[in-house]
């Protein structure tokens, strides 16, 4: 039996469908498949004539910032990371906004997600590296004026236990309504295959401490079951670190900012 909430979300009505088809001339849809994966946003995979692509309707983020964000991605580009460019509509818009929704369209890419935890410790720290050239990358994006609207310092989005209560129970309710547990969210941050393919999920870059990043990524790529391999935690941090020189004191200071956050 399928969850009706579930199976709502994984509907394209034919009219948007067709739409979409218009705004990003794609001709024709031979396939859409619905990934059952992930927790705010929804995606298919689309199977046209042109190729396959990868479809998102974003619904946790503005359509101001998701435009902002798409627009760096040229820049990430030309600094190295391996970004997927957003695929413009016929206007030149990397949003479609069609049925009440904000879509955008990547071409799809190979990979497979493999968890942290079975990555060699060389690949562990490969990985660190990367986030800390990602994060050096968003910075000179940031001094270029292709982040519009980044303050100067950083304003904390959990102030008080009752606010990370709130955004737990948020994140717990999105959990339930969509009746599943997958792990979409982590393969966006990692698309790994023995080396990294590509880097997704764009939709919400924010301005947040390094060291709340690379807590969080270690707790989703390094912790199981409740359970840190900390061992890999250790070489994930070294890899960054040899990009970025983080202190102890700010790592410290990260993960006390995740705890609060929820």
């Amino acid at each position: 039996m399928i969850d009706a909430t579930v199976a709502a979300r994984s509907d394209i009505a034919e009219s948007v469908l067709g739409e979409l088809i218009d705004a990003f001339g794609l001709g024709e849809v031979r396939e859409s498949r619905y990934l059952a994966d992930g927790l705010m946003n929804a995606n298919w995979r689309l199977d046209t004539p042109a190729g396959q692509f990868a479809l998102k309707r974003v619904t946790d983020v503005s359509l101001e910032r998701l435009q902002r964000n798409l627009r760096v991605l040229a820049a990430l580009a030309a600094d190295g990371v391996p970004v997927i460019a957003p695929v413009p509509t016929a206007s030149g818009s990397l949003v479609a906004q069609v049925g009440g929704g904000a879509w955008c369209l990547f071409p799809w890419v190979a990979g497979s997600h493999v968890r942290g935890v079975d990555l060699s410790p060389a690949l562990v720290s490969a990985l660190g590296a990367h986030l800390g050239r990602l994060h050096v990358s968003l910075s000179r994006a940031c001094g270029r004026g292709l982040l519009p609207g980044v303050p100067e310092t950083i304003i904390a989005d959990i102030t008080s236990p009752e606010r990370a209560v709130g955004k737990a129970e948020r994140l717990s309710a999105a959990v339930r309504d969509k009746g599943t547990g997958s792990d979409f969210d982590q393969a966006a941050a990692a698309a790994l295959d023995g080396t990294l393919a590509a880097v997704l999920d764009w939709d919400r870059i924010a301005v947040r401490p390094y060291a709340e990043e690379v807590v969080r990524t270690a707790q989703v790529q390094f912790g199981v079951g409740g359970v840190f391999d900390l061992a890999r935690v250790s070489a994930f941090v070294g890899g960054y670190r040899s990009v970025v020189p983080l202190e102890p004191s700010a790592l410290v200071d990260g993960a006390r900012r995740l705890w609060w956050s929820g």
